[in-house]
């Protein structure tokens, strides 16, 4: 191993170079596996047998490693790429299994992903066996996410960074493509939990406009019981010729369900829609408020816009 490398237990100064390894080494993580969370339990369980491996003034690797009383486990062993084959990751074992040991722990146990060849070769290298085992799990908790690990997810998965034309002709080097997570079921689940509170209690439907409420609308359909509508820009000249899609609104209670509110727009067009189809608009609920005007604009249409998140708040609680 490298001499100038230290190999030692974590430290709260260590949180940020933790968390950017552990996004480039596990960037498919689910959004429950929420690095800042994890550090947070594993302080809170046995910190001592929590490693890192510092050198050239940053975090080059990390193991997590746990007993409890029967059996050790060991958990994200991580190495920055450029920092591998420089014997980081069997320091960072040796490190974590005598520290078992110093708990009289008889044995070890890991788990691998059965497609990643490499992680099974480096652990047959240090002594680890396949075993004749079946592995089986059962969540205690629910995958809910608090709302700084929901804000973190939505921005990290929809917040891309290149060249990117916007509406306006201007070109920019991030582009927050919401379609990223309303397509992801994990994502989409826990945004309409943490929207389901917004929603006014006289509501009779939840009404979704095209094309990114749609989805909205459905999933906090699905865990409200309430009826979905979903509201076109414009009517089709076939089939129903409606612009409402779902069944009728008339004398109904409803709240608009959209899910990026930029100046507020196209929520207005939808809402003087709605109205002149015989409902009754009880406010709007999105999940990200650009803060691009939409609020007044929406207040003097006596419209009450409900976020889930300003981009501001999205902002300072991912970072």
């Amino acid at each position: 191993m490298d001499l100038s490398l230290e190999i030692r237990p974590f430290t709260p100064s260590d949180q940020t170079g933790v968390v950017q390894l552990w996004g480039q080494v596990f960037p498919n993580d689910p959004p429950w596996n929420d690095p800042a969370e994890l550090i947070r339990r594993k302080l809170s369980v046995q910190p001592e047998l929590f490693f890192v491996a510092h050198g050239s003034g940053r975090i080059l690797g990390t193991v997590l490693a746990g007993f409890d009383g029967v059996r050790g486990w060991i958990y994200h062993l991580a190495v920055q790429p450029e920092a591998r084959r420089r014997g980081i990751a069997s320091g960072l074992m040796s490190a974590a299994e005598e520290a078992l040991r110093q708990y009289g722990c008889p044995k070890v146990n890991l788990q691998v992903r059965a497609d990643n060849a490499a992680a099974v070769a480096f652990y047959r290298a240090f002594g680890y066996e396949i075993e004749d085992r079946t592995s089986m799990g059962k969540r205690l908790l629910p995958d809910g996410m608090s709302r700084n690990q929901l804000a973190r997810a939505l921005f990290r998965t929809s917040l891309l960074k290149g060249e990117f034309q916007l509406r306006s002709g201007q070109v920019a080097s991030e582009y927050f493509d919401k379609y990223r997570f309303e397509s992801d079921p994990r994502i989409l689940n826990a945004v309409a939990e943490a929207m389901q509170p917004l929603i006014p209690a006289a509501s009779e439907v939840l009404a979704g406009l095209e094309l990114g409420g749609v989805p909205l609308a459905t999933a906090l359909s699905h865990i409200t019981g309430i009826p979905a509508r979903f509201v076109r820009k414009a009517a089709k000249n076939y089939g129903t010729r409606g612009v409402v899609e779902g069944g009728d609104i008339a004398r109904k209670r409803l709240v608009i369900i959209e899910d990026v509110v930029t100046s507020g727009g196209q929520v207005l067009e939808s809402a003087t829609k709605l109205r002149e189809a015989g409902a009754e608009v009880l406010g709007v609920l999105c999940v990200v408020d650009r803060e691009s005007g939409g609020p007044a604009a929406l207040a003097a249409a006596n419209l009450d816009l409900r976020s889930l998140f300003t981009f501001g708040d999205l902002r300072r609680l991912a970072g």
